[in-house]
């Protein structure tokens, strides 16, 4: 039998169960990393001294330096991991939603212990961690809760 470039292949289109297989990113998730990455900004942000405060400790005391340079070096890596996952979780993986989830509980129970001092304290900061907050459970919201949820969900062929 001759083969027919003229004709259709000859593949099997496959009903997925009643789920529509989403072939592009939607729009739920788009918005969530992009929510994500305005809170990764305002965070480093509200580094700043003049809205956190004395936390960079003062010249003069002993190893100020050493400690300035150890802040900016773990700040840096955990800006690095946290857009490795936003950049994952914009890409599918699962398991990078998962620990967005995990660090967005983290940074929950991190602020909401500050919270108080830091309102008195440093007014500013509180602001933008308060921000950051509704930001990020805007965005897991957007992640986990929404019909951009349906995305992360392995289909029938893909397993």
């Amino acid at each position: 039998m001759a083969l027919d470039p003229y004709k259709p292949p000859a593949a099997r289109i496959e009903d997925l169960e009643g789920e529509a297989e989403l072939v592009g990113r939607p729009p739920q998730v788009t918005y969530a990393c992009r929510m994500l990455w305005v809170a990764v900004l305002i965070d480093l942000l509200s580094m700043h001294p003049a809205i956190r405060g004395d936390w960079w400790g003062e010249p003069g005391e002993e190893d100020w330096q050493m400690f300035v340079y150890g802040a900016i070096a773990l700040s840096a890596v955990f800006t690095l991991a946290y857009g490795v996952l936003i950049y994952l979780v914009g890409r599918r993986s699962d398991i990078a939603r998962w620990l967005l989830l995990l660090l967005f509980a983290l940074g929950v129970v991190v602020i909401v212990g500050d919270f108080a001092e830091a309102l008195e304290e440093r007014p500013w900061a509180a602001a933008a961690d308060g921000l950051v907050l509704v930001i990020e459970l805007a965005a897991c919201y957007l992640l986990f809760l929404s019909p951009g949820a349906a995305w992360f969900k392995p289909a029938a062929g893909r397993r």
